[in-house]
């Protein structure tokens, strides 16, 4: 089983240029806990899980990899074909409001 926690908490600390001594200060833990988390070797608490999250800006389901059932392949297709046509249909709603100014 791979091993998504660990390696999503280090590319994003890596991304923000951090060291794990300078992430664990600003989340008030020790770079010990920050290393063992992204070695796999433990798991955050909850509590920590959401810190993690809330720091980088992004959700415990990213963190922990979690794709729910109604995301899958299928339906991440449906959604872009719904948006893509939406989109369009802005940008044509637009050139007719504003053609004018083009």
């Amino acid at each position: 089983m791979k091993h998504i926690l660990p390696e999503n908490i280090k590319k994003l600390r890596l991304e923000r240029n951090l060291t794990q001594q300078q992430l664990a200060k600003e989340l008030g833990m020790t770079s010990s806990s920050i290393s063992a988390y992204e070695s796999g070797v433990r798991s955050p608490s909850i509590d920590n899980l959401c810190k993690l999250a809330a720091f980088f800006s992004t959700s415990v389901d990213y963190m922990i990899g979690y794709i729910p059932p109604e995301y899958n392949s299928i339906g991440r297709r449906v959604m872009e074909e719904q948006l893509v046509t939406s989109v369009r249909e802005t940008v044509e709603e637009y050139m007719k409001r504003y053609s004018h100014y083009f």
